[in-house]
């Protein structure tokens, strides 16, 4: 289960300024006055890794559901987008709070197993998983691919498997071994809370900074999702493309956008 090593989407709208994803719609539209838009809609469909845009899509362009209703089904899966982020974030936060703790990680395993309506993983088998990899590293097994590269894109079984690994790591080591742990994290977040962690900052102080940053992150991707969800139905009912400039503007940052 940690030895997942499918690769990363090309787009990732949680990572991704407002300023690129943006520029990403606003390309599709030109390609589709370029050509023939149907059929660039089906070809994007098909290639585009990110799964909240290919959703998007398929939803926006292959139905004829009205605008109202496809309102509804986009705020229904923002809003999973979003408990799905939350969650993940409090997992790593929690796994980091445990590291300036020094807490056990079967007992920091079955707290973050009950964020969850059913449990990802079986936590047992979970933490002889992690053991196992912790062997394999040790060994120089490398077949299993990097099980410190924590990111929030992993499926919960995985994610948790990863972030037990790090906690085990770092209570065997010292906090010092954040240090390396986070040149393999692929989240920010996590790979941020691991350097404080290494330079000694107490457990209060990470819970405050920690929450900070999580707020902010989830704040930004609901921004996002909107964007990306009215640039969607624009792309539907065919604005033109300085319209659709327009309506993105209204989302980014008034400081900077996207050239038109």
């Amino acid at each position: 289960m940690a030895n997942d090593t499918s690769p990363r989407p090309d787009l990732d709208i949680v990572e991704m300024p407002a300023t690129a994803l943006a520029a990403y719609w606003l390309s599709l539209k030109k390609l589709m006055d370029s050509r023939k838009g149907g059929r660039i809609v089906q070809e994007e469909m098909a290639a585009v890794s990110e799964p909240t845009i290919r959703l998007l899509l398929e939803t926006a362009f292959g139905s004829s559901l009205p605008e109202e209703a496809l309102r509804r089904l986009f705020a229904a899966g923002r809003r999973q987008v979003l408990a799905d982020l939350r969650r993940k974030l409090d997992c790593m936060a929690r796994t980091l709070l445990a590291m300036a703790a020094g807490d056990n990680p079967q007992r920091v395993l079955s707290i973050l197993t009950a964020l969850f309506a059913v449990p990802p993983v079986r936590e047992a088998k979970a933490m002889e998983t992690v053991y196992g990899l912790v062997e394999k590293v040790r060994a120089g097994d490398t077949a299993a691919g990097d099980p410190a590269a924590v990111d929030h894109g992993l499926a919960p079984e995985v994610l948790l498997v990863r972030l037990m690994y790090c906690l085990v790591v770092v209570r065997r080591e010292g906090r010092e071994a954040c240090r390396r742990l986070a040149e393999s994290a692929r989240s920010l977040f996590f790979a941020e809370g691991l350097v404080l962690v290494a330079d000694g900052f107490d457990e209060a102080f990470l819970r405050r900074r920690l929450t900070l940053h999580r707020r902010s992150l989830l704040t930004d991707a609901a921004g996002k999702l909107i964007l990306a969800e009215e640039l969607c139905l624009g792309l539907r009912a065919r604005y033109s493309y300085e319209d659709l400039w327009r309506v993105a503007r209204a989302y980014l940052p008034r400081d900077r956008g996207p050239a038109a």
